[in-house]
Parts: structure tokens; C-alpha cells; sequence
């Protein structure tokens, strides 16, 4: 398990490599919301494009967090496949983040 502290946030990374968040989302960092402003008090379970994505490494920052992860299964390459429209090695990995710039978007 990791933590990743932002400012005014937390990412929290389990061993099962699922990612919750919580705290301030001033920036949409959190992951699981569009709406910023908002403040969530407990964790929440992040949500991807991609729902069947194992998260590896996580990071936080001022108002941006960044993930990085792979598709769990074979079910999960392909519907990467078909959202992304390219091929994908076993050992390819996939990245997300959400800054006020949306640099990772």
C-alpha cells in the first residue's frame, strides 16, 4: 500500500492496486469527480475511462495527481484496444493524470 500526499489531498493506493482519494478537489485531481471544489472527507474509489485498469504507482502534487497502470486482464487489453485504437505489449502501461492545465487529460 501507498499514500501520496498533494496539497490538500491524498491518494492512498491499496495492494489489490485499487486507487482512492480524498480531500480538496480544487483542480479535479481526485479522480473521481468532475466537479471541482468539491471535498470529499473519506476515501473514494477513483474512477478510470478504462474499468478494468490495475494501478501500479500513483503520485500527488500541488492540485495534480498522476496514476499509472495496466489492463488486469485480457478482457481489459482490449477494451483499451478499441478505446485507444492501438496494440498493447504485456509489459505496456498506461498513464493518467488531472492538473488545473489538464496536461495528462
Amino acid at each position: 500500500a501507498t499514500l501520496s500526499l498533494g496539497e490538500g489531498f491524498t491518494a492512498a493506493l491499496t495492494q489489490r492496486c485499487e486507487l482512492y482519494m480524498f480531500g480538496h478537489n480544487a483542480s479535479g485531481q481526485l479522480a473521481y469527480t468532475s466537479e471541482r471544489g468539491e471535498f470529499c472527507g473519506a476515501p473514494t474509489k477513483a474512477r478510470f475511462p478504462l474499468r478494468k485498469l490495475q494501478v501500479l504507482h500513483v503520485a500527488a502534487g500541488p492540485q495534480i495527481s498522476f496514476a499509472v497502470g495496466r489492463p488486469a486482464s485480457e478482457e481489459g487489453r482490449k477494451e483499451f484496444q478499441e478505446k485507444v485504437g492501438q496494440a498493447v505489449s504485456d509489459s505496456s502501461m498506461l498513464a493518467k493524470g488531472r492538473s488545473s492545465r489538464n496536461l495528462f487529460a
